[in-house]
């Protein structure tokens, strides 16, 4: 479980931290454009295209002369006529960009989102790890019986699926049959639980919390 969350604080945040990184890029070459440019109003002259990958046209007057070009952005609410906001550089008046904040909001945004995501995969993992190594120590045993091997296809980290054991033993406390899963297992256990003739596995269960508890597989070598 442990390298489960490794795994997934290594995918999700490292594209975080590089969508934070694009962020915080995008919001240095802003902050650092607006602070010698100049702020005017200009005039959306044609919209092409189509959906969300329409350009937009926009045309301002700079110095007593006329300048036209790509706004670099498109909303659906624009229309040909409305009027934007543009800084340009006074030296070169076609260096101009739109009045928004629209990409560093969105790619610091998304990077914290990917980042903090990471780290609650990992924390979940690693703290379901150390709650099972601590349940070997503290909690009550029994031994379960395996049911089945699954191929857990529906969680994909990076191309690879995982598997797990599901086993069923008898809970005296509850009186009663209980089904029990392992932790996710990177590489399938099958051949080692043939190979070592391996039918049960030592299941440990919280005395206070009985829904908690943790199937050992340290017995496997894999």
């Amino acid at each position: 479980m442990k390298k489960l969350g490794a795994i997934f604080l290594s995918v999700f945040g490292g594209v975080g931290l590089v969508l934070l990184i694009l962020g915080l890029v995008f919001w240095g070459s802003q902050t650092s454009f607006r602070a010698s440019a100049v702020k005017t109003t200009a005039t959306i002259v044609s919209i092409g295209g189509g959906g969300r990958y329409s350009s937009v046209t926009v045309a301002f007057e700079a110095g007593g002369e006329t300048y036209t070009g790509q706004l670099g952005y498109y909303s659906s609410f624009m229309r040909v006529g409305d009027s934007v906001s543009v800084y340009y550089n006074p030296d070169n008046p076609m260096d101009f960009k739109a009045d928004t904040w629209l990409l560093p909001i969105l790619f610091t945004s998304l990077g914290a989102f990917f980042l903090l995501l990471g780290l609650v995969f990992f924390f979940a993992f690693g703290g379901a790890a150390r709650g099972g190594k601590r349940l070997t120590e503290t909690g009550y045993r029994i031994n379960a019986k395996i049911v089945r091997v699954d191929w857990q296809v529906y969680i994909n980290v990076n191309g690879r699926h995982p598997w797990r054991i599901f086993c069923e033993g008898y809970d005296a406390e509850s009186g009663g049959q209980r089904q029990f899963k392992s932790e996710y297992l990177w590489e399938d256990p099958s051949y080692v639980l043939e190979e070592k003739q391996i039918k049960t596995l030592p299941v440990y269960l919280d005395s206070r919390k009985r829904k908690r508890y943790y199937v050992d597989v340290s017995a496997l070598t894999i």
